[in-house]
C-alpha cells in the first residue's frame, strides 16, 4: 500500500516491497528585517514567508524488495537534477507548491564481502519550489 510519493519515488509498504519514508519533519517560517533608529528601539519589518522544508528517512534493504545501490543512485541523481514534484504523504501534499529534492545523505550499514550493498539508511531533504 502506498503511503506517499515524490515524483518517481513511491513510498510504500507491501508484502513484496518496503520503501517507507519515516521520521518526517516540516518547517515553515518568515523573513524579517530590523532597522535601527536614533535614540529608540530598532523597528522590525515583515518581508516574506520562507520556503517550506521537509525531511525524512528511508531504510533500504535487499530483503525489503529494493536494490539499495540502485535506489541510492536514483535518489542522488534526483537531488542533482532540477525537477520539482508534489511531496505527497497520506494522500495529501506537504506543501501547496511542488518540492525539490535538495539533499541525499546515505549511510551504508551492511556490505557483503563481494561488495554487494545489503542495507543502507538514507536521509532526504526537500525544499519548496517557487
Amino acid at each position: 500500500m502506498a503511503m506517499g510519493s515524490w515524483g518517481p519515488f513511491v513510498f510504500q509498504v507491501s508484502d513484496r516491497k518496503m520503501l517507507a519514508l519515516r521520521d518526517i519533519s516540516r518547517s515553515a517560517g518568515s523573513t524579517w528585517s530590523t532597522h535601527n533608529t536614533i535614540e529608540g528601539k530598532p523597528k522590525t519589518q515583515y518581508q516574506a514567508p520562507k520556503l517550506r522544508e521537509a525531511s525524512g528517512s528511508v531504510t533500504l534493504r535487499a530483503d525489503y524488495g529494493v536494490k539499495p545501490r540502485t535506489q541510492l543512485e536514483a535518489m542522488a541523481k534526483a537531488a542533482e537534477g532540477s525537477n520539482a514534484y508534489p511531496l505527497i504523504i497520506g494522500g495529501r501534499p506537504l506543501s501547496q507548491r511542488p518540492m525539490r529534492l535538495t539533499g541525499v545523505s546515505e549511510t551504508w550499514n551492511t556490505v557483503y564481502s563481494g561488495g554487494e550493498l545489503f542495507s543502507a539508511e538514507v536521509s532526504l531533504t526537500f525544499e519548496e519550489y517557487v
